[in-house]
């Protein structure tokens, strides 16, 4: 069975298709995590692909009742200390008001610690492409941002 990191890995540059057509790709992945009835690409799908990922790794996600949401996320394996936290570990992220139920989800693939800080580069799904959301890598970040700093 791949890893997380080797599936996000096996996934980067998967993107959204503009228009009235929709990538299956994408689409499979919103059924993996149990969710037939979302049926284009243009609906939020950072969890849906995490869960998707994380089921073919044969680890946990949320339950179908809330997995579609980012901040399901919160709910499952154990959060680390951004000290501890190492690529393949799980990211959530707030979108909007911290507070509010909007986020982001996404795995940390590298990782580097300087000055007492902890920057990340992720992978995920629903990431910006100039085409819509995609699977990619994202810049250098500040991980104390994040709402977990990493769930294993």
């Amino acid at each position: 069975m791949p890893s997380l990191i080797e599936v996000w890995d096996s996934r980067l540059g998967i993107h959204e298709i503009g228009g009235s057509k929709h990538n299956p790709m994408i689409l499979q992945w919103c059924k993996d995590a149990g969710h037939p009835e979302i049926i284009d690409d243009e609906t939020a799908w950072c969890s849906t692909s995490m869960c998707s990922a994380a089921k073919e790794a044969g680890l946990p996600f949320p339950s179908v009742n809330v997995n579609p949401m980012a901040r399901s996320w919160l709910t499952v394996g154990k959060g680390v200390k951004a000290s501890e936290a190492a690529p393949g570990d799980v990211v959530v992220w707030p979108r909007g008001n911290p507070a509010g139920p909007s986020g982001h989800v996404n795995m940390i693939r590298e990782i580097k610690r300087t000055g007492g800080v902890t920057y990340v580069r992720c992978i995920g799904g629903n990431q910006s492409h100039s085409s819509g959301g995609a699977v990619t890598l994202t810049t250098w970040t500040d991980l104390s941002g994040a709402l977990a700093n990493g769930i294993r």
